[in-house]
């Protein structure tokens, strides 16, 4: 019991905390007279402040914030305004459920659970409550399990708020998470009418029981001890004092290092590949700048990582198909997967940090070989206009025409000192050829930020650790393959594919069947091969943000 909120709360069923409560700047109280208080029902008391929820955009009950909710209203004018909350039972399992609320990310103080915890504590003691009271709880009981399971489903944090470039649309609330919650008050089932709402993706599980895993550790006074980077990467053979340092971080983390001597040996080799898997790195055995950085992640840190990776999996919170393509940027990676088993992969390469590459959700509709490249026309004016102003052989030098309208202009008649990113006039296109930005095949999923798959010329990228590189489209280290994949039903194998592209010609095809591709950006995400976590480098900045919004109070 917290015992100063309880004290708090005996003045509130005292009477002596309405004054403040009126007092409250910027949100609508309830001045009640206390010597009608006992006059009137519960129903009366809930009735007037259903109907006051109407007119306000807020209201403070009890101290606490309730924003204006037709849910809520329409379940108690279903109920005739009736008290929902009567049997011990379900306050009970409320109480457990949102003291719950922090192992699935998200604060139990956004659902009064320190009021109804005091007020279920009182309530043992003062048989009698004010009628006022009693309403006042069971309304902040039922905004408490209906935002919580709202949350649940859409996330607390709106993707909008956060970035122009999340296009995961709030799903629509189905059947098997409908808020029928007088059905479950009254069948003692409130555990499972949250159950529903939690998402049903695998994955979601894993972030929570890694959760529950980690905090299990720091709360019992466990930490990850930091390492200081040695100044250069330590490799098998070597043999100094930091050597003996790493193998004891990493035994703290649960690797299996049986000597800890200064010697780097097979078995720190091991430990160090496996932990580099699980971070997101190459596994190379190699301890770099890198592989120290995520070594001398703390648990808070790593837990915080979890938050906010469990709210992005909310905010898809729909059933994967059997078969689809996962782009997670973070990861550098694209996957096709059937039947939760990876189908095929490959590195890609995406978006820079001021460019980023958008996270939605599309299907690839067709391919097209040989492809001319549409240049945007930030590109076209920002970047390569700049060097026509020096260079008007750049265009020819590229394959690329400059274009007004559908016309070709030949760019030696062009004074293009005149023009600057706001006023060029012209566009530009680059023709398919070897050095097309967008290689020998492109994959159109239609989308409202004009973001494709393609091949590039610029192999060598897909050997860096970090990919951030394009203008917010993905390059795919192995292009052609994936190629086959889509098109092996309707005929077409790696060397059917290379007829095409030896032609030089242009050449669209059109899936017969929509590839549903999912563009997520996760910093941590499970391997489907081994059903491990990974955890990923923040590449965009975006996790701190996002848990700016889950910690942001109601």
């Amino acid at each position: 019991m917290k015992w100063v909120s309880l004290g708090i709360l005996t003045m509130l069923l005292s009477g002596t905390l309405h004054s403040i409560h009126n007092a409250a700047i910027g949100y609508s109280s309830v001045p009640i007279d206390d010597n009608l208080s006992d006059i009137f029902p519960v129903d009366t008391f809930i009735a007037r402040f259903v109907n006051e929820m109407a007119t306000k955009e807020v209201l403070k009950l009890a101290g606490e914030k309730v924003y204006s909710n037709a849910v809520i209203a329409s379940i108690y004018e279903e109920a005739g305004y009736a008290p929902l909350w009567q049997l011990e039972r379900n306050r009970m399992d409320l109480e457990n459920i949102l003291e719950s609320a922090y192992y699935e990310g998200l604060n139990p103080k956004d659902y009064h659970l320190e009021v109804i915890t005091n007020y279920n504590s009182l309530s043992r003691v003062y048989k009698n409550r004010k009628a006022v009271h009693a309403a006042m709880a069971d309304l902040l009981m039922t905004d408490a399990i209906l935002s919580y399971t709202h949350h649940l489903i859409h996330g607390k944090v709106d993707q909008k708020d956060l970035s122009p470039n999340w296009d995961y649309s709030m799903q629509p609330t189905d059947a098997r998470k409908k808020f029928d919650l007088p059905k479950a008050l009254k069948q003692n089932a409130l555990h499972q009418f949250v159950d529903s709402a939690r998402s049903h993706l695998p994955f979601y599980d894993k972030l929570k029981h890694l959760f529950i895993e980690y905090d299990s550790i720091q709360k019992a006074g466990g930490q990850l001890p930091e390492i200081k980077y040695p100044g250069r990467s330590l490799k098998p053979g070597d043999t100094i004092p930091s050597v003996s340092l790493l193998k004891q971080r990493l035994k703290a983390d649960a690797y299996t290092i049986d000597s800890i001597n200064e010697v780097f040996d097979k078995e720190l080799e091991s430990a160090l590949m496996s932990f580099q898997s699980l971070n997101g790195l190459p596994p190379d055995g190699i301890a770099g700048r890198k592989t120290y950085q995520a070594l001398n992640l703390s648990l808070s840190e790593r837990l915080n990582i979890l938050r906010a990776n469990m709210e992005r999996v909310r905010w898809i919170n729909y059933d994967y198909p059997d078969e689809f393509i996962l782009i997670n940027i973070a990861s550098y990676q694209l996957q096709m997967i059937k039947g939760n088993e990876v189908k095929f992969e490959c590195r890609v390469v995406v978006g820079k940090e001021h460019t980023q590459t958008p996270v939605f959700f599309s299907y690839i509709r067709y391919i097209v070989f040989n492809p001319s490249w549409h240049i945007p026309y930030s590109i076209a004016s920002e970047e390569i206009l700049p060097k026509l102003k020096t260079d008007k052989h750049y265009l020819q030098n590229r394959n690329m025409l400059l274009m007004r309208g559908s016309s070709e202009v030949n760019p030696m008649s062009i004074d293009f000192t005149k023009y600057t990113n706001t006023n060029f006039p012209y566009s530009i296109i680059q023709e398919a050829s070897a050095s097309n930005a967008l290689g020998k095949v492109k994959f159109i999923m239609p989308n409202k930020y004009s973001v494709y798959l393609h091949d590039t010329p610029s192999k060598s990228l897909f050997k860096r650790i970090d990919r951030a590189f394009s203008h917010g489209c993905i390059r795919l280290e192995k292009p052609f393959q994936l190629a086959e994949l889509l098109l092996q039903e309707q005929g077409y194998d790696l060397a059917a594919i290379q007829e095409i592209i030896d032609s030089k010609k242009p050449k669209t095809v059109v899936l017969n069947k929509g590839m549903p591709t999912l563009i997520i950006y996760m910093t941590c995400n499970e391997n489907l091969k081994n059903r491990q976590a990974i955890f990923y480098n923040d590449i965009y900045g975006l996790d701190k943000e996002l848990l700016n919004g889950l910690n942001t109070s109601r």
